[in-house]
């Protein structure tokens, strides 16, 4: 989008982990904002499509990362 700023996305697929279990199908949209070389926000959110009520109905995540340098 910017210089400073990625956003993208993923659809993802996840069969049952029991036996009887529901399969799970979402989608997320996610961005990185560089403060600088060395301050970044990450942020992600996302929905269910397929069983949400019972196996992902939403989601979300922010995060601060420093990385460093030499």
């Amino acid at each position: 989008m910017t210089k400073q700023l990625a956003i993208g996305g993923e659809l993802f697929h996840q069969t049952a982990d029991t036996i009887g279990g529901k399969d799970s199908t979402g989608f997320n949209i996610g961005a990185i904002y560089d403060f600088d070389e060395h301050n970044h926000l990450l942020l992600s959110a996302g929905t269910g499509i397929q069983n949400a009520s019972t196996t992902n109905l939403y989601s979300w995540y922010v995060g601060y990362q420093v990385t460093g340098g030499r």
